[in-house]
C-alpha cells in the first residue's frame, strides 16, 4: 500500500506560498490511486459509475529525442492517480469503488470521516490540470542574460519560483508539487522563445 504522509525533510514550499489562483467554484475533486498503468481504465470504469462524475489521469507533453530529432509525446503526469472532478452538491459514495481490482486506496484528507475532497494545494493543482483538458502543454519561456529562466506563459507561469533544476537539451524544468502531503519532483517540458 502507497505511503501518503508527509517525506522527511524540507517541503519546498508551505501552504501560505503556493501561488494565489482563483479554485473557488462549485466543483469538488478528488484523487483515487490504482495499479500504475491502468488510469484510463479506472477512470473510464468511474465515470460509468457515478453519472456527472468526470475522471482523468492527468499528462503531461514532453519532448522525446528519437534518430537526432524532437518528437512530442504525451506521458502520464502522475503515474498510479486518476483525479476526480464532481459538481460540489453531487453526493457519492466512493467506498463502493473498491469493488474494483484495479484500485488501490481513496487518498482521504480527513481518514477519520473519509472525506474525500481535496483542499488546497493539492486542490488548486488539480483544478489546474481540469482546466487544461488534462494535459499539461509547454509552457513558454526564454533565458536571461545571465542564463536563468523565465516563463513567459503557461501552466508554470504560476510555479516559476518552485523550479529546481532545468534541461536545456530535453526542453524541461523541475518543479516541486506537493499532491496528498506526499512531495512530487515532477519535469515538465517548456518552448523556448526569443526575447
Amino acid at each position: 500500500m502507497p505511503d501518503f504522509k508527509v517525506p522527511t525533510g524540507e517541503i519546498p514550499y508551505s501552504v501560505e506560498t503556493v501561488p494565489e489562483m482563483n479554485t473557488h467554484d462549485d466543483k469538488d475533486y478528488g484523487c483515487i490511486f490504482c495499479i500504475t498503468g491502468r488510469e484510463s481504465v479506472v477512470a473510464q470504469r468511474l465515470e460509468r459509475a457515478f453519472p456527472g462524475l468526470k475522471a482523468v489521469s492527468h499528462g503531461k507533453l514532453r519532448y522525446r529525442r528519437m534518430n537526432g530529432t524532437s518528437h512530442e509525446e504525451r506521458v502520464p503526469l502522475f503515474p498510479g492517480y486518476v483525479f476526480i472532478e464532481v459538481q460540489s452538491a453531487t453526493d457519492i459514495e466512493l467506498r463502493n469503488i473498491y469493488n474494483d481490482q484495479d484500485v488501490l486506496k481513496i487518498l482521504y484528507v480527513n481518514d477519520e470521516n473519509k472525506d474525500w475532497k481535496l483542499l488546497d494545494p493539492d486542490r488548486r493543482v488539480v483544478k489546474q490540470c481540469f482546466d487544461m483538458n488534462g494535459v499539461i502543454g509547454f509552457s513558454k519561456a526564454y533565458f536571461d542574460e545571465d542564463n536563468r529562466i523565465h516563463i513567459a506563459e503557461g501552466f508554470l507561469k504560476d510555479y516559476e519560483d518552485k523550479i529546481s533544476r532545468v534541461n536545456r537539451r530535453a526542453r524541461a524544468v523541475q518543479i516541486h508539487l506537493i499532491i496528498g502531503n506526499k512531495q512530487a519532483k515532477v519535469w515538465l517540458g517548456y518552448e523556448e522563445m526569443s526575447r
